[in-house]
């Protein structure tokens, strides 16, 4: 990774661009891009775009309040075992 392409990287993904974005501009792949991110997350303060302590996720606490569907049921059906009552 040239210099060049770290300074394009790092102030597009502060400006909150795409990682597609910055990979045609960096003249990269969207997969080198992401793996560079979370790799040099802290050196170069990248921050997170997603809070995983809010649970932003399909199961999460926030998303069952928010919905019309029964996901707590939902969930032990999709994990239970083969002939085993939910």
């Amino acid at each position: 990774m040239t210099k060049e392409q770290i300074s394009i990287i790092v102030d597009m993904y502060k400006d909150g661009r795409n990682y597609t974005k910055i990979a045609k501009d960096a003249g990269t792949s969207v997969y080198t891009v992401k793996r560079w991110v979370r790799l040099n997350r802290d050196e170069y303060g990248l921050t997170r775009r997603r809070n995983l302590a809010e649970g932003t996720g399909v199961n999460s606490y926030s998303a069952e309040l928010n919905s019309s569907w029964n996901l707590s049921l939902s969930r032990k059906y999709l994990v239970k075992a083969w002939g085993e009552k939910a």
